[in-house]
């Protein structure tokens, strides 16, 4: 007797989903389980399609839609959620480009400091002290470039995290 595709009887403890802001009777007590749902009171049985599903209460079928009514799309305070997510994200994705800009400019650096390590490399054999140890400066400074490169990326990695749960909250709302 419900429109909307086969509707299959569900058991009144078995859990079932509920749109938010629908209250539904508590179920009936029964000493014995009855076979046949035809038999039972209306309000017993909670019955499920795949696009409109009707919820009796009050023995009689109230059709609730899954999509959200007008007054639920026009709530403040999901807007200014939705806006602070966007914002929120919008943030995130500016400081990920931030840092991919400062991970170029590392990059460079570093590159920049290998070639010339390269280039004075073939010649230490022939340095003196005092360009030994600058030699060995240059090799520190490139050592913290690399830590630094590597802590950024670390943190990019978790701000992409972020941005994709924050995207999928985004998404579900």
């Amino acid at each position: 007797f419900f429109s909307g595709g086969m509707s299959f009887p569900i058991h009144p403890y078995e859990p079932y989903d509920i749109p938010n802001g629908v209250e539904l009777p508590a179920p009936r007590v029964h000493t014995h389980i009855r076979t046949s749902p035809q038999r039972l009171p209306p309000d017993t049985y909670y019955y499920r399609s795949p696009t409109r599903r009707p919820i009796l209460v009050d023995d009689k079928p109230r059709v609730v839609d899954k999509k959200p009514s007008a007054n639920q799309a026009d709530d403040p305070a999901l807007k200014a959620r939705l806006a602070a997510l966007k914002r929120d994200v919008s943030i995130k994705e500016q400081s990920v480009a931030d840092m991919n800009a400062e991970q170029t400019r590392l990059r460079t650096t570093l590159n920049n400091l290998e070639e010339e390590i390269a280039s004075k490399q073939h010649t230490l054999s022939a340095m003196s002290t005092k360009e030994v140890a600058a030699a060995e400066v240059k090799a520190a400074q490139l050592q913290q470039l690399d830590d630094m490169i590597n802590t950024k990326e670390e943190m990019m990695r978790q701000l992409t995290a972020e941005i994709d749960n924050k995207r999928r909250d985004f998404e579900a709302h």
